[in-house]
């Protein structure tokens, strides 16, 4: 395994750590992944709102478990070798030195991403460009951004046209409830509704709980191929140091089931005569109106029928 650290937002070369080194957990703003194969590529995103520090500390621990059980539990050595796996502890690293919401120009990050409703955002901050731009520059599959407040997983559409806060569903809503459900049933807590507010099965779709405009999760469905949900993984949005490891305990398990999604569905390549692979060929599955691209790879979500 070769693991990379690359700074965030800046993204400078990255610095490569030989297979099996043990390195200490990255500074909080600074990327993790596995840069050493062609397989089906997944991030995580955390705290772009600084004041929600939870999932912040959960993919530092996520990342330190990942170094230290490779090779060791083969669950783990499986799931690194056969994916490639993008953490980013804190996409808002100045709102969380503060700490506030918004970044260091008080924008909500959340809400500062081109929309397929109402185009792309005249106030667009450094931060969600660089997101963007690393997003389109590798074949993402699958993504969550973690957030704090609440305890849910909320799945795509974030929007409607209208404004209205009703059910707005995406053509592979049946995919994105059942990834959503992943995460719940894995968390229990979060499945039976938690403490702070009750969601059946512990998911519910983003615009049917209030309507955003320019959130993240959208733009990487619509714009970028990436399946996104957002996880809500605490009713406290700073909670006490140490209350970190029950997090953690909670969250473990269903950090792991999620990431393994990226497997379903169909993978392998677009060739031409020459066995030559094909980039930006057109994906369309009968029945779901969402075409994504081939890079050169292909990996497409699906639920078997």
């Amino acid at each position: 395994m070769i693991i990379c650290l690359l700074q965030i937002p800046q993204l400078p070369r990255p610095r490569v750590f030989p297979e099996g080194i043990n390195k200490e957990i990255p500074e909080p703003h600074q990327l993790v992944l596995d840069w050493e194969k062609r397989e089906p590529e997944f991030k995580y995103i955390a705290n772009m709102h600084g004041d929600e520090t939870v999932g912040r500390e959960l993919l530092l621990l996520l990342a330190k478990h990942l170094l230290e059980a490779y090779n060791r539990i083969p669950r783990i050595t499986k799931l690194v070798d056969t994916t490639r796996i993008h953490l980013m502890p804190s996409m808002n690293p100045d709102g969380f030195e503060v700490p506030k919401r918004g970044n260091k120009n008080d924008y909500d990050l959340n809400r500062n991403f081109p929309d397929q409703f109402r185009g792309p955002n005249p106030n667009q901050q450094p931060e969600t460009t660089v997101v963007m731009e690393w997003t389109k520059s590798h074949p993402f599959v699958l993504s969550a951004n973690l957030h704090g407040g609440a305890l849910v997983a909320n799945y795509p559409y974030d929007s409607t046209k209208t404004g209205l806060s009703v059910y707005s569903p995406t053509p592979d809503d049946k995919l994105f409830r059942h990834i959503s459900k992943v995460y719940s049933y894995a968390h229990g807590e979060m499945k039976d509704g938690g403490k702070c507010q009750h969601f059946t099965d512990g998911i519910t779709n983003g615009a049917d709980w209030y309507n955003v405009y320019g959130g993240m999760q959208d733009w990487n469905y619509v714009e970028a191929n990436c399946f996104e949900i957002t996880l809500e993984v605490s009713c406290i949005k700073y909670p006490d140091v140490s209350t970190l490891n029950g997090f953690w305990n909670k969250n473990k398990e269903p950090l792991l089931q999620y990431i393994e999604q990226v497997h379903i569905g169909v993978k392998g390549f677009v060739t031409d005569i020459n066995n030559n692979a094909i980039e930006g060929a057109t994906i369309r599955v009968h029945g779901i109106r969402k075409d994504v691209k081939s890079a050169k790879n292909v990996a497409r979500l699906l639920l078997k029928k």
